[in-house]
């Protein structure tokens, strides 16, 4: 606490009058008041000090707190040190002093800083209250009365004596604040019209069964009402003083202020009331428990969960409902965790009182007074039965499902084998009967041509175009079989590169075809290089078909972003386009929107295109108008979207 600034009496002069001021001042305060510098010396002293010290006055003024009190001088001046360095008054100092005459007296003292007209600390007033008379109540109640002895935390007010009958002959000045009536006074039984009149009839039937016997001592609560009309909760302790034929006197006893003891202690009443409300309601398992590891609460959810009443819980009646296997690991992690203020945390079985098993994962965590002592624990039971049982079906599933792969991949694996002996059928076994058909075709129009008619040889030629047709279809259909069965290498692939070099093969096979080929530089891609190319041979080839018939052919290749941040690759044509009705049929084998007498080809392309882009975890789709060109988009899938098979 700062001190106001203050002028020093050493600055403020000498004058006689001042001086008078001064005396009478000190002459009618009723506290031990005393003025010295900053060297411990005492310049001005009450008469009530020089009083209680038994000394003249001219015996302390001048003296040093060192001459006065020898054996606590030194000390008083460690802390008038510290209020030179700080500057900050000393409150509520609690010392006992002994003079050199062995004069002793217990005082409760408040420092205060005095400065001069630089702000410099001139010196300290001290302003003590003698508590003497309090102090031995004190060490008589707890060295008296057969050992008894009172230890609390309670604001103090102060101490009163009584006779053996309980009318007051004394009363400290901190409990005249609750003297009835202005002015009121606490001699005699007048005290008790102080009370509330509720606590009364309580208090009058004790006093009327005094004098105890001399063994018993006795502590009261009761409210009171302050001069400030404030109603107070106070406990009164008192223990018997004997006379010399060992029967009671009287009592001694002091009065402390407890409403806010008591005020704290409902309100954890209330919170105590409104989470065991809360608590019944809880879909949880919870509990409270002591600082030994007693239970204390448990709420319906938990009875619930373990089938034990209230009762069987109890204490450490609780531990019934683990199970005899789990029990040490269970106990052990709460020994070893809250006592030291660490949360434990487990997942762990009960088993109920009629053998069923369950299981929960606990949580616990401690409780702490307010001096940050564990005083208790509060814990948290979760049934997580049906979870685990989830969890084992969906283990069972899973087991399931990786046989039923298994078995699946077995099947693919017989599939493909099959398919691999189908693909060598159809290389070898197909392909001899068509050379066979195509080379006696081949060789009747050589030896026998000039023989036949117009229309004969019109028919061989028909054969001969056929098996063609079927060797290229055959062509085809083993390429679309090995995209499913080829591996996938993905490498940094130059896409404008590879139209570039489609672009002149198509020239080079028709140089007489006009053709404008814009191609945008460096569009990459990340795939496998040799099915990348397979696709843009095909768009690309499909441009220059069906471009065939426009009289400024032109094929665009490109890449820009989507919305969504991917990279959408493009071939363009301005050829004779289709109708948008029939785009689902496009990326099917053998189908095509076009006669063969319009545009030739087998119907696979497209399909090819289709079964790469998805192995790259893409996809594919055309925009087009009859007679306005067609655009094929396509974008690439990252290696984990990228399928292995077809």
């Amino acid at each position: 606490m700062k001190a106001d600034s203050d002028t020093s009496p050493a600055g403020s002069g000498d004058s006689s009058h001042i001086e008078r001021q001064l005396r009478a001042l000190l002459s009618s305060v009723r506290e031990l008041v005393y003025y010295k510098d900053t060297s411990n010396v005492v310049l001005r002293a009450s008469e009530s000090m020089a009083l209680a010290l038994g000394l003249r006055l001219d015996e302390i003024e001048g003296k040093s707190c060192t001459q006065l009190f020898p054996a606590q001088g030194g000390r008083m001046y460690e802390h008038d040190r510290e209020i030179i360095d700080t500057k900050e008054c000393k409150i509520g100092i609690l010392e006992r002093l002994v003079t050199a005459g062995g004069v002793r007296l217990w005082v409760r003292t408040h420092k205060r800083p005095v400065f001069d007209d630089q702000g410099r600390v001139a010196g300290i007033l001290t302003v003590s209250e003698d508590i003497s008379e309090e102090q031995r109540f004190q060490e008589h109640l707890e060295e008296g009365s057969n050992g008894y002895r009172m230890v609390s935390d309670e604001e103090v007010l102060g101490v009163f004596r009584t006779d053996a009958h309980g009318r007051r002959i004394y009363a400290s000045p901190g409990l005249v604040n609750f003297a009835p009536g202005e002015g009121g006074k606490l001699d005699g039984l007048a005290w008790i019209q102080a009370l509330h009149p509720e606590d009364r009839p309580h208090l009058e039937k004790i006093l009327a069964r005094l004098p105890l016997s001399a063994a018993q001592a006795y502590k009261l609560e009761f409210r009171a009402r302050r001069h400030d009309g404030e109603m107070r909760v106070l406990s009164s302790t008192a223990a018997a003083e004997l006379d010399e034929e060992e029967r009671v006197s009287g009592y001694v006893g002091i009065v402390s202020d407890i409403t806010s003891k008591r005020q704290a202690e409902d309100e954890i009443r209330e919170g105590l009331r409104r989470f065991e409300t809360l608590a019944e309601v809880a879909p949880l398992g919870m509990y409270r428990g002591d600082s030994r590891g007693r239970t204390r609460f448990v709420n319906d959810r938990w009875i619930e969960m373990t089938g034990l009443t209230r009762e069987e819980a109890a204490n450490y009646g609780w531990r019934n409902a683990l199970p005899p296997d789990e029990r040490d690991r269970v106990l052990s992690g709460l020994e070893q965790t809250i006592p030291r203020g660490i949360p434990f945390s487990a997942e762990h079985r009960l088993i109920r009182s009629d053998g069923r098993v369950s299981w929960v994962i606990h949580h616990c965590v401690p409780e702490f007074d307010e001096e940050g002592r564990v005083s208790g624990s509060l814990g948290v039971l979760t049934d997580v039965s049906e979870l685990k049982e989830t969890l084992r079906e969906n283990e069972r599933l899973n087991n399931e499902l990786e046989e039923r792969v298994r078995s699946r991949t077995a099947e693919l694996e017989n599939a493909n084998r099959e398919l691999e002996a189908f693909c060598y059928s159809v290389s070898h076994d197909l392909r001899a009967p068509l050379r066979s058909i195509d080379g006696f075709s081949s060789s009747l129009m050589e030896d026998c041509g000039a023989e036949l008619g117009n229309t004969a040889r019109g028919y061989l030629l028909r054969v001969r175009e056929s098996t063609h047709r079927m060797s290229s279809l055959i062509d085809e259909l083993l390429s679309l079989s090995r995209l499913s069965r080829s591996d996938l290498h993905r490498e940094t692939v130059d896409m404008s590169g590879l139209v570039r070099g489609i672009c002149e093969e198509q020239l080079s096979a028709e140089p007489q075809r006009p053709m404008e080929f814009r191609i945008q530089d460096g569009v990459t891609a990340h795939g496998d290089t040799e099915l990348l190319r397979a696709v843009l041979q095909n768009l690309i080839g499909n441009a220059w078909k069906f471009t065939g018939k426009t009289d400024t052919p032109a094929v665009e290749f490109g890449c820009e972003n989507n919305a969504a941040g991917e990279k959408v690759y493009f071939v363009r044509d301005n050829g004779v386009g289709f109708d948008m009705a029939h785009a689902k049929r496009l990326f099917r084998a053998f189908e095509r929107l076009h006669s063969k007498k319009e545009f030739d080809g087998t119907g696979i392309g497209l399909a090819t295109v289709d079964r790469i882009i998805k192995r790259h975890g893409g996809r594919v789709w055309a925009e087009s108008e009859p007679g306005c060109g067609s655009t094929f988009r396509f974008v690439l899938g990252s290696a984990s979207t990228a399928s292995s098979g077809g």
